[in-house]
């Protein structure tokens, strides 16, 4: 009977955030183009992480009035181990890819971009974007906004609306890729599904990202390792959550 209210709620809810998120694009990018350059080249990343964190913000705090932890935004002495966590199994995952790569085809020239490319302000910029997408899209639309539906529906639903813009970029015929970021988008929301915050997938999107910009590796062997590498990742997880859940249940 709560069907028909809460569709109209959702939708409420998306509008309102549409509407914010366009109006704060329009703001920074009207900044950034009138004060293109430096100012632009220093500050894009922070112009960027306005944009999406100031609506999110607007929409949960002001018409909502939920607490920040809805969407994941937790403060807790677990969260800088689970940030790093993300990091080290995204660095485990793709390093791994690299060396069975470097196995198999005799080639190093991953490894040296990697040396040559790897930095703490690429780091720093992929950790914003990453921050950015993981809030939108796994804390406010996951985490937040379908919080009365199971967890795969909403989870499916999450994935599929980071899909789309993916999708656009990637002209809509890249399947591998495709394959690629919709299991990305299941994985993060498992991951902040079992830890009640985005802090995990902020650490493995941000360190993921900074690998797959700098090591040039080549396409055929990241269309087939790096799905699977996720798809083994769930049955890990689920495993370490599950032996966490029960010592803390014991204790």
């Amino acid at each position: 009977m709560h069907g028909p209210i809460y569709v109209r709620r959702y939708l409420l809810n998306l509008a309102r955030l549409a509407v914010t998120t366009g109006l704060a694009v329009g703001l920074f990018g009207t900044a950034a183009l009138l004060l293109a350059g430096r100012f632009f080249a220093a500050y894009g990343d922070l112009l960027f992480l306005a944009a999406v964190l100031l609506p999110v913000l607007v929409c949960l705090l002001g018409f909502e009035k939920k607490p920040l932890r809805a969407v994941g935004l937790t403060v807790r002495r677990c969260d800088p181990g689970y940030f790093f966590f993300g990091m080290l199994w995204a660095a485990i995952g793709f390093l791994g890819i690299l060396w069975v790569a470097s196995l198999l085809t005799g080639q190093n020239d991953a490894w040296i971009a990697l040396l040559q490319g790897a930095s703490i302000p690429r780091l720093a910029h992929y950790l914003i974007v990453g921050f950015c997408e993981e809030l939108l899209f796994r804390g406010y639309l996951f985490q937040n906004l379908f919080c009365e539906w199971p967890f795969w529906r909403r989870s499916l639903l999450s994935a599929a609306v980071y899909l789309l813009p993916h999708s656009l970029c990637a002209g809509g015929n890249d399947f591998p890729a495709l394959l690629f970021v919709c299991l990305f988008g299941l994985l993060a929301n498992y991951l902040t599904y079992c830890t009640g915050s985005i802090w995990m997938g902020v650490g493995f999107h941000g360190m993921w990202d900074l690998l797959a910009a700098t090591c040039f590796c080549g396409p055929e062997t990241l269309e087939i390792a790096a799905p699977l590498f996720l798809l083994l990742s769930f049955p890990l997880f689920r495993v370490l959550f599950h032996q966490r859940g029960r010592r803390a249940q014991a204790s």
